[in-house]
């Protein structure tokens, strides 16, 4: 809010200070933000309100990305998605339904009238540990959609940006009979394996390798049925069936959440593994200092190790679990 005909009145949040006519200000925490201007004359005043004008988007997340939301209950309650509709419905996270773990990405899409477009788009994510001379990369995930009546013709389309979303190019489009040939007139919910598809892009070429990398997934609607997302995976080399990293013993850790997050007590770490064995469970600071190591058995499916923070300073902190060689990292 700026008030004040002589711009003397500044107020803002998150954000650094802005002391002039022409303010400037810095965003410290990510988010979508308001914007409103109040101008008075003393008799007269004004105001002009834009919700949600500013966002500001979080620092890149590391390559070798598994996306299975199971680190949040909402979309709104992190900073790693922002959703965009412009009909009715939006995507949201569903508990039960998924292909690995616990939650999956849900789209309300039965009967939803034709022409509608709902957008799921990422925080960035940092490329540049790829060398485009040598070497490739993947972007995978995994879908699950049944048509509502044979005649619907839904899409899906994935864009990718390299400007951090000023300007999206679109790479891959599925729809109609591609995204199902398949039919049913209740509205869909996928119950096993088989109901879901695993999709491959390897067209991220080199001017897209880059730190603020961003790709988003738009459902075009024609009065069909509910579609799903789940099991995103960025990462190097040739496309993969199984979720990377997978060492050549097979393992794989599945799925790994921290909760509740943020905290300030302890903190839960959820995560599920084809194979047991040996891990190691550590946590550092963003300066990479260790704070915490344990060393532990995970057992096959799912595990679950609680972690003290007392003494912790408040701020952000990496929980990184390593299986035979394979890493996931998760923010706190």
């Amino acid at each position: 809010t700026i008030s004040g005909v002589e711009g003397t009145d500044y107020n803002y949040v998150n954000g650094t200070s802005a002391t002039s006519p022409e303010p400037s200000v810095e965003f410290i925490i990510s988010g979508s933000y308001d914007v409103q201007l109040e101008v008075t004359d003393g008799v007269t005043t004004q105001i002009e309100a834009k919700p949600a004008y500013i966002a500001v988007i979080p620092q890149p997340t590391a390559i070798d990305l598994i996306e299975g939301f199971e680190d949040y209950t909402s979309l709104g309650a992190t900073d790693q998605w922002t959703t965009y509709n412009a009909g009715g419905n939006t995507f949201e996270i569903i508990e039960g339904v998924s292909r690995t773990g616990f939650r999956s990405a849900k789209l309300e899409n039965f009967g939803q009238s034709s022409g509608q477009s709902d957008e799921l788009i990422s925080a960035p994510v940092d490329l540049t540990v790829v060398d485009p001379a040598t070497e490739s990369m993947t972007l995978s995930f995994r879908y699950s959609y049944k048509k509502r009546y044979d005649s619907n013709d839904e899409w899906l389309k994935v864009f990718i940006t390299n400007t951090c979303g000023e300007t999206w190019v679109q790479r891959k489009t599925i729809h109609g009979s591609q995204l199902s040939s398949l039919v049913q007139n209740s509205a869909w919910t996928p119950t096993s394996l088989n109901d879901w598809t695993t999709v491959h892009m390897t067209n991220i070429t080199s001017g897209y390798i880059v730190e603020n990398f961003r790709y988003k997934f738009e459902f075009e609607s024609d009065n069909g049925n509910n579609f799903y997302l789940d099991d995103i995976n960025i990462y190097k080399g040739a496309p993969s069936d199984e979720l990377v990293g997978v060492d050549e013993n097979g393992n794989i850790i599945e799925v790994m959440s921290v909760y509740p997050n943020p905290t300030s007590g302890n903190v839960n770490v959820r995560f599920a593994v084809a194979n047991g064995g040996a891990a190691n469970l550590t946590v550092t600071d963003l300066a990479g200092k260790v704070l915490q190591k344990h060393a532990i058995f995970a057992a096959q499916g799912n595990n679950l190790v609680q972690l003290e923070t007392e003494g912790f300073a408040s701020g952000v902190y990496l929980v990184q679990l390593n299986l035979g060689g394979v890493t996931r990292v998760e923010r706190v």
